[in-house]
């Protein structure tokens, strides 16, 4: 049983039930539309179940996990992209690639997707380079 959205259930309908869920929300919107409220019930059910056990479906073009050496690849090119453009001026490089590196790494991207990454940063640098654009350099 699900209530309204603007008052939920009614004494009554609380009487009838044998348990009770509240989904927290955020204090500035207090309510969830039904089809929302009834998506976040069903996916907790789902894991109470031992659904988070199961491995989920792939996407068509899913590949392979990228290995260190190509993960590597993929900061080391973004960081070289970042340098061209000069992104960093008062931010220090560490600091910045230490937090994409954390945020890349929980995204757990496949090979593809890894390369991708890459290829922004490569494309970064090559685009400065074609237009003469004078990059700061990469300290060693």
């Amino acid at each position: 049983m699900f209530g309204r959205e603007d008052r939920g259930l009614t004494n009554e309908d609380l009487d009838r039930c044998h348990a009770v869920s509240i989904i927290p929300t955020d204090p500035g919107y207090s309510s969830l539309n039904l089809a929302q409220a009834a998506l976040v019930l069903a996916y907790e059910v789902f894991l109470a179940i031992d659904g988070a056990g199961m491995e989920m479906p792939k996407g068509r073009r899913a590949t392979r996990p990228p290995t260190s050496q190509e993960l590597e690849e993929t900061f080391s090119a973004i960081e070289d992209g970042l340098f061209a453009i000069d992104f960093y001026k008062a931010r220090k490089p560490e600091a910045v690639m230490r937090t994409l590196r954390t945020v890349i790494s929980r995204a757990e991207p496949d090979l593809r997707e890894a390369r991708l990454l890459a290829a922004l940063g490569y494309e970064i640098k090559n685009y400065m380079d074609r237009k003469g654009v004078p990059s700061s350099e990469k300290p060693d």
